[in-house]
């Protein structure tokens, strides 16, 4: 009997090994590959939250600056108001803060023995003005409409954005009998009266505050 040699498996060939070799390198690349796509897909799902975030942020904010632009009357500060009134001797205090609803509010005043004037002056803010209302009342005999009309003719007179002071003042006085109203370039004036008293309220013609 011839005595063949004695074989290894052949699993444990230099050929068979540098195979094993060969398809481990090949499953552990696989498997690396496997785990940076799982990581890339977990860290880019909060990134588009984040952004899905950002852009309702964004559609917010121009919401809220558009809503503050109808409501206030464009190009009016406060101290347009009461600074005049000032100089021709009302008594003014302000910004007061709390009693309405967290709104700031301005008052000029100017009161004898025959009449009363009183301006009020409701804002977000100094230049951010929601509404102006100037009151005359009458103590007099004489007729409210020539007690009011000056005064309520001068109020409608302040300066906003593309305004007509000159026809907002003589509108007024010449409807100051009158319950009614009128937009002049985007600003809403409203008389309404009794018989001892007129008022006038200017407010942006889209506010619900008049």
């Amino acid at each position: 009997m011839t005595m063949e040699k004695i074989q290894k498996p052949w699993y444990k060939k230099w050929w068979a090994i540098i195979l094993f070799v060969f398809l481990g390198l090949i499953i552990i690349s696989l498997l690396t590959d496997n785990d940076n796509l799982s990581n890339k897909q977990n860290t880019s799902a909060p990134q588009k939250q984040e952004e899905q975030v950002e852009v309702k942020n964004e559609s917010i904010t121009p919401v809220k600056e558009e809503l503050k632009k109808i409501a206030t009357i464009p190009g009016v500060s406060a101290v347009d108001i009461y600074g005049n009134l000032n100089n021709i001797g009302f008594s003014c205090s302000g910004p007061n803060v709390g009693s309405n609803n967290g709104l700031a509010s301005w008052e000029c005043k100017e009161e004898t023995s025959e009449y009363m004037y009183l301006v009020e002056i409701l804002g977000e803010g100094p230049s951010e003005i929601l509404t102006v209302q100037a009151t005359a009342l009458n103590y007099s005999g004489k007729s409210t409409d020539i007690v009011a009309k000056d005064f309520l003719g001068y109020i409608a007179s302040i300066p906003y954005d593309n305004s007509d002071q000159v026809y907002a003042k003589n509108w007024v006085m010449e409807n100051i009998a009158q319950n009614t109203n009128k937009v002049i370039n985007g600003v809403r004036f409203t008389i309404t009266g009794n018989e001892r008293s007129r008022v006038l309220t200017i407010a942006n013609e889209n506010s619900d505050l008049d």
